[in-house]
């Protein structure tokens, strides 16, 4: 998208600017004078032609602003249903006879938020799609949740995967999220190293014991010792420093006195404690 002349208004004041755009972040340049506002403006709405472009969470540093995230022609700062789409897992999804593109539909909570959780699969993306049950949830939310779908994804296929967009779902429209999250996927680690199968995890209903693992009943294990692992996925090393990783999850396995035979593979599924 080219730069985008735009007006807007802060504390009250009418201003000009240029709306520009690298990859998924956007920055706005002001033209005229700022008006001089001691606070960080959470909202500002720019208007271009018939576009809207709201940015959100704003800092402001001489007469540039820098927003968290912008949605696009959305001016609601709450959400009810979101989509983003993963690149990366196509082919660790699709091992199973049982596969037709869903991949599950499962109703979970997260930081004790009730979530309809869906997500199906095809040659080109993954998709995922949120809806809150019992809520209207901030937008600030977002990028949260993804984070964390995509460090269990990440973690379910041993593989680093990317959030390539985002956008907003309102009676079937679909509004454009922005943010610095969104990526193009670079990986191309096969999904033979992964910790599960997805085979596996289809023929026996695994996916929602893994979903309930890892964002309610073992959230806490997953947050402490196993998302640790993440961080060497993709890193070459020597094979010893590999298995020193694993007695360092291990170890802090055992001082959270979990007393029970667990592997990484059904650590996942079927952790009792």
């Amino acid at each position: 998208m080219e730069n985008l002349d735009v007006n807007f208004i802060i504390d009250g004041f009418s201003c000009q600017g240029f709306l520009d755009q690298e990859g998924d972040y956007f920055y706005l340049d002001v033209n005229s004078s700022l008006p001089a506002i001691s606070y960080k403006p959470r909202k500002i709405v720019c208007c271009h032609k018939r576009q809207v472009f709201v940015l959100h969470n704003n800092q402001i540093c001489s007469r540039r602003i820098f927003p968290d995230f912008v949605v696009e022609n959305y001016e609601s700062p709450f959400f009810n249903t979101f989509k983003f789409f993963l690149d990366g897992l196509q082919d660790f999804l699709s091992v199973s006879e049982h596969y037709n593109g869903n991949v599950f539909s499962e109703k979970i909570e997260i930081d004790k938020i009730g979530y309809l959780c869906e997500c199906v699969n095809d040659a080109e993306k993954t998709t995922v799609k949120i809806t809150s049950l019992c809520q209207c949830i901030e937008l600030e939310k977002i990028e949260d949740i993804v984070q964390r779908f995509i460090q269990f994804f990440t973690l379910v296929s041993y593989k680093r995967i990317a959030c390539t967009s985002i956008c907003v779902v309102d009676d079937a429209e679909e509004y454009k999220y922005y943010s610095l999250i969104c990526k193009t996927f670079s990986g191309n680690k096969s999904r033979h190293y992964s910790l599960l199968h997805a085979g596996k995890m289809y023929s026996n209903g695994w996916w929602r014991n893994v979903l309930k693992n890892y964002f309610e009943t073992k959230g806490d294990l997953f947050e402490s010792c196993l998302n640790g692992y993440i961080a060497q996925i993709d890193v070459e090393m020597f094979w010893e420093s590999k298995i020193i990783y694993l007695c360092g999850i291990w170890n802090r396995l055992g001082k959270t006195k979990i007393n029970e035979k667990i592997s990484l593979y059904n650590g996942f599924c079927s952790l009792q404690c």
